[in-house]
């Protein structure tokens, strides 16, 4: 499979799939309805509405969607209607789970049900791919607050459910890096030691087909063109030298070094290294001009810290 790169070549994969079903719950309002009519106008999805008709049928009428064009089961209690939409998905009746104006957490604790849910037999995690203006690829970064204070196992979950969407897109070896507020294995920092554990996990197979590196820190991650900006090389036995360009005002780096993480930047940092972020994560993205020929995506997979 050809490695999609932008959300024009995602469109053009996910119409050569046809249309899913998309089960979408409690869909009183607006927002919702018109997400809906586009998705059905472009042809990827086959929405199923779950939810009292009588308060759906006008707000169909207000964003002009014709009640014929989607499925409608009336199911008057919110909860059940939860539960029917998450049944629909377990079925294979629909392949797609929408909230409507339920609260994610009240979602959430349904479809996460041990016995009633759509567990997997792995964790759950966030995920979400970025196209960024000027970067020739797609990237991945994960999690962005499903889960708030992760183990070492559940890292490594959350990483294979990445490298299972890299895979999806077309990403043949995909490259995880793990950041964490330093790049150096302190015992005193749990972010770290997890880091170190996931790259010794994936030298002895763990995540086969991958690449995975850590901990770095998020200013390793960013443009080593930017003013005030330290660049660092991390040690990746799997590349050789010569596959990426290195701009003079880098460090010498050591043998047989991986590419740059800075090939794109993704700045995943815990709100006391960013302050007034209001969250325990902030991102911001940007191209590295230097380096934006390298096909590196990058995933952030460790050291969520509580708030």
């Amino acid at each position: 499979m050809e490695q999609i790169r932008n959300f024009d070549q995602l469109l053009q994969a996910a119409l050569a799939h046809g249309r899913k079903g998309i089960a979408v719950a409690a869909p009183y309002d607006r927002n919702t309805l018109l997400a809906v009519k586009d998705a059905l106008a472009s042809g990827l999805a086959a929405p199923q509405l779950f939810g009292d008709v009588e308060r759906m049928l006008p707000l169909l009428e207000q964003v002009q969607l014709d009640a014929g064009a989607v499925k409608l089961t009336d199911v008057r209690d919110t909860a059940q209607a939860i539960d029917a939409v998450i049944e629909s998905i377990r079925s294979g009746e629909n392949q797609i789970l929408m909230k409507g104006t339920v609260s994610t957490g009240t979602l959430l604790k349904h479809a996460l049900d041990r016995n009633r849910g759509l567990n997997i037999g792995r964790l759950a995690s966030h995920l979400i791919v970025l196209q960024i203006p000027g970067l020739d690829r797609l990237l991945i970064s994960t999690d962005g607050g499903l889960n708030i204070a992760p183990t070492l196992t559940e890292k490594a979950d959350i990483l294979r459910n990445a490298i299972d969407v890299a895979r999806a897109l077309g990403i043949e070896t995909p490259k995880a890096a793990c950041l964490a507020a330093v790049e150096t294995v302190n015992p005193k920092m749990q972010a770290t030691v997890d880091a170190a554990c996931l790259c010794k996990m994936a030298d002895r197979g763990a995540f086969p087909g991958a690449v995975v590196e850590g901990p770095w820190p998020w200013t390793t991650s960013s443009p080593p063109r930017l003013p005030g900006k330290r660049a660092s090389t991390p040690r990746c036995p799997a590349m050789p030298t010569s596959s990426w360009p290195r701009p003079s005002r880098w460090p010498t780096p050591s043998p047989r070094p991986c590419p740059p993480p800075s090939a794109s930047a993704i700045w995943c940092c815990p709100r006391h290294l960013w302050p007034g972020s209001g969250r325990s994560w902030a991102f911001t993205a940007a191209p590295c001009p230097a380096s934006s020929s390298i096909p590196w995506p990058i995933f952030w997979t460790g050291g969520i810290l509580k708030s």
